[in-house]
């Protein structure tokens, strides 16, 4: 049954997270978030740092040498590491999902050629490509017209693949060294049914990083473009089915919204934790800002918005982990649902802080810039809802809790 109570493992590799952040990632988070390049921005020493201490591949199966963490205590991890610094929590949440992925879809032949060398880069990050500037949200729906959703096209050549095309809003893009890239493998079917998955390490020929992406906030992490020209992968590089790229990974991404939905939790304890230290020293009208009604009152609201947005994004972690009770419609919305509380969270201890909270060296401001970047990471929040909404109204409704 769903239990929110921790085992002792996890309490420990809680406290041993929660030193890294303290000692490695907080100190260096307001700074590096000031450097105007993205690239310099990247933070090679604390995926350095992670990867030296085990923490780069806790979601590895224990049997490949990795953690073989749960995705319950991986999402855990997650909100964590994102408590220090959302793009750190990013970067890690992004491999580690397309690591899972690859558990599950890869052949063992795949997992040795590709995972293995993974896990023993100590900078090994993975970045999964799907949008490009003209298909974003019909990938996601996705839309039946043939002409829409990717352009990106994989066609057979041989006993290889040629790749050609432009991804963007890549994450990962510019410090991943493996690649997961979907290609149109029908154009005459819908993108669902004609879209397929390949392996494709960034140092294939005609493989390159274009544009890196120079954001309003989640700095630390890199968004970028990736081109394809001419790019041979050998067709063994196949991941999953012909033509049901989506269709197989939608299966496998149970964890995606989860991780999403612990990454952006983490700048929103960090928001509130700030705004409560802040109303508790604060004076105004002779006696500390806390002991003002309307104070209470929004400090109170954001604690419940973080109580509830732990709680589901748990509950779905849970679920993806115990596959007989999960269910996609919840899996969907965990991301749009915990970003808007975290928005309004991050906006209302600004608020909390008024002027003071413009102040670049309190690093209020600079979560708000952070948050804003997830009503839009892994698909458009109204997307998202849409999608759950749609697949309300063509299954069946459960008032289960466990798994509707």
């Amino acid at each position: 049954m769903f239990d929110l109570s921790y085992t002792e493992e996890q309490l420990d590799i809680r406290s041993r997270v929660r030193e890294f952040v303290e000692k490695e990632v907080k100190p260096i988070s307001i700074e590096r978030d000031k450097i105007l390049d993205p690239e310099e921005a990247f933070p090679w020493d604390i995926v350095e740092k992670a990867d030296a201490i085990g923490l780069r591949t806790l979601p590895l199966a224990e049997k490949y040498g990795g953690g073989g963490l749960d995705g319950q205590t991986t999402a855990m991890v997650i909100e964590e590491l994102a408590y220090g610094d959302m793009g750190v929590g990013v970067i890690f949440h992004q491999t580690w999902k397309w690591v899972l992925l690859m558990q599950e879809l890869c052949t063992e032949d795949q997992i040795q050629k590709y995972l293995i060398p993974w896990r023993d880069d100590p900078r090994g990050m993975i970045a999964l490509a799907l949008t490009e500037p003209v298909a974003g949200s019909d990938n996601i729906l996705p839309c039946l017209d043939v002409k829409a959703g990717m352009q990106t096209t994989a066609i057979p050549e041989g006993d290889h693949y040629v790749l050609n095309g432009m991804k963007h809003f890549i994450s990962n893009g510019y410090c991943a060294r493996l690649c997961l890239i979907f290609a149109r493998t029908d154009p005459n079917k819908p993108v669902n049914e004609g879209c397929s998955l390949f392996i494709v390490p960034k140092d294939t020929p005609g493989f390159s990083v274009g544009h890196v992406d120079d954001k309003i906030g989640e700095r630390l992490a890199d968004n970028a473009e990736l081109i394809l020209e001419n790019v041979r992968v050998p067709k063994e590089n196949l991941i999953g089915e012909w033509n049901k790229g989506l269709l197989s990974t939608a299966r496998v991404l149970r964890y995606s919204q989860a991780f999403a939905g612990a990454t952006c939790l983490g700048a929103a304890q960090l928001a509130f934790e700030k705004a409560l230290d802040w109303a508790k020293t604060r004076v105004q009208g002779g006696k500390p800002i806390i002991e003002h009604s309307n104070i209470q009152e929004r400090l109170g609201e954001m604690w419940a918005a973080i109580q509830g947005c732990r709680l589901m994004y748990m509950k779905a972690a849970w679920a993806a982990d115990n596959k007989q009770y999960f269910d996609p419609r919840l899996a969907t919305v965990v991301n749009p649902f915990c970003s808007e509380k975290v928005m309004k969270v991050t906006l209302d201890a600004l608020q909390i802080f008024g002027g003071y909270g413009m102040d670049r060296g309190l690093g209020v401001e600079k979560l708000v810039r952070d948050a804003t970047i997830f009503l839009h990471s892994g698909g458009l929040n109204e997307i998202l809802f849409m999608s759950a909404g749609n697949a309300l109204g063509r299954e069946p409704y459960s008032r289960n809790w466990l798994c509707a």
